[in-house]
Formats: C-alpha cells, sequence, structure tokens
C-alpha cells in the first residue's frame, strides 16, 4: 500500500510543479528536474482492529541552472498540497494530512557543467491504514 501511497502523492505534486513536467521517482535527473523518494515513517497511532495512523516522510528535491526556478517549483509544491480540500484513498488507506517538516532549502551547487542550483525538502504524510474489520 505503500507505493500506492507515494504514487498519489507524486501525482497531485505534478500537477503544482510547473515549469517542470514531471517528477521522477528516486534519484536526481542530470539536469533540470525533480525527483521524489519515499523516506522513514511508523504508526503514530493503533485502532482495537489493528488499523493505524502513520506518518510518513516523502523527501522531494529540486535542481535547475537557475536557483529562482528550483526554490519557486518546489515552494508551489508545498503550498500547494498542505491547502488542499480533499486527499487521495485507495483500497485500504487514506490520506489525511500532507504538511511541510522540511522548507525547501538549498543542499549544494554543481561544480561542472551547467551548474545546476540542488534544494532539499520534506513532506509528511499522514495515512490512515485500514484494520480487519
Amino acid at each position: 500500500m505503500l507505493d500506492a501511497v507515494f504514487q498519489a502523492v507524486r501525482d497531485m505534486a505534478i500537477a503544482f510543479c510547473t515549469p517542470y513536467k514531471t517528477i521522477d521517482s528516486g534519484a536526481m535527473p542530470k539536469d533540470n528536474g525533480l525527483a521524489m523518494f519515499l523516506g522513514p515513517g511508523a504508526p503514530t497511532d493503533t485502532y482495537l482492529d489493528r488499523a493505524t495512523t502513520d506518518s510518513i516522510t516523502i523527501a522531494l528535491n529540486g535542481k535547475h541552472s537557475k536557483q529562482q526556478v528550483v526554490l519557486a517549483a518546489l515552494s508551489n509544491i508545498h503550498h500547494a498540497l498542505s491547502v488542499l480540500d480533499a486527499y487521495p484513498e485507495g483500497d485500504g488507506w487514506k490520506i489525511l494530512e500532507i504538511e511541510t517538516s522540511a522548507r525547501p532549502s538549498y543542499v549544494d551547487r554543481e561544480d561542472s557543467g551547467s551548474k545546476q542550483w540542488i534544494y532539499g525538502s520534506l513532506l509528511n504524510v499522514t495515512v490512515y491504514f485500514k484494520g480487519v474489520c
């Protein structure tokens, strides 16, 4: 189910990633790109039917030859995902909330080529996982 939750968050983020066209899953793309990967998570609440509410971290990173472009795109994604009225749900899970746990911040600047600016950030996704009943 984590893969479905991750894909749902990625799909939502893509809608707000202008001027980028997509968000890769996993490693950072070569030039002018965004990438997301699943980080740690754990149940925060457990219920009698063995359902859980989990807190899951998703890393959202980006790079671009223009610093303002990558910072604006990441900031837009964070803001948009945190103010949505409704979140996706699937078979046995429902996203309850998405919050910023680490705002987009400078990580590095590449030494060669187009000297891409690299920024990183973290999203905290609260998910309800259905129990046995």
